[in-house]
């Protein structure tokens, strides 16, 4: 079974490591889920320390996360982050973020995480938009942020080119209604 929790400082090297092994896994079986080529996602001494710097700051400062993470027992498996702009005149807005290792996909976890990303940002902020970006190719995910309420704003095609073929990036915002 797995138990969802608001991510801490002292989460952050499993949380890292959960990073690298789902990045890293980008493209098995020909399923493209992120921009990242697999094989060569690796987080810095530097990179964690800029992680750890943003899960410190409050919700009125730039740059700062909010993260939830999936736990299987003492394993990071997934995680949803929210993250605000490095500028105060978007702090309207946040960018959301959704990992889920494969094994852990397709039982609703990713959509309870964003659920409690969303209620969050509801109770504790003053952002009236979720914004995030999807490949065109992940239709589960697609799906899923849809059934959320999430709208597609846009698309550009051909934004990347991986596992030898061209894939879109899809723009889609939930406007956060009080």
């Amino acid at each position: 079974m797995c138990v969802i929790k608001e991510a801490r400082v002292e989460d952050v090297i499993l949380y890292v490591e959960h990073s690298e092994r789902l990045f890293n896994s980008n493209g098995k079986d020909g399923f493209i889920f992120s921009p990242r080529e697999a094989g060569n996602y690796h987080v810095s001494e530097k990179d964690v320390e800029s992680i750890v710097g943003r899960w410190h700051k409050k919700t009125d400062e730039v740059e700062y996360e909010k993260a939830w993470l999936l736990w299987k027992k003492d394993k990071v498996v997934g995680h949803t982050v929210l993250r605000s702009g490095n500028l105060s005149s978007a702090f309207h807005r946040l960018d959301l973020e959704l990992g889920i290792e494969d094994g852990f996909r397709k039982k609703g976890m990713g959509k309870e995480l964003i659920k409690l990303a969303i209620q969050w940002t509801v109770d504790f902020t003053s952002v009236e938009w979720i914004d995030l970006m999807v490949l065109g190719d992940n239709a589960p995910a697609f799906n899923l942020y849809k059934s959320l309420g999430f709208v597609e704003v846009g698309r550009i095609e051909d934004s990347f080119r991986l596992c030898n073929r061209s894939v879109d990036n899809v723009y889609m915002v939930l406007e956060i209604n009080r």
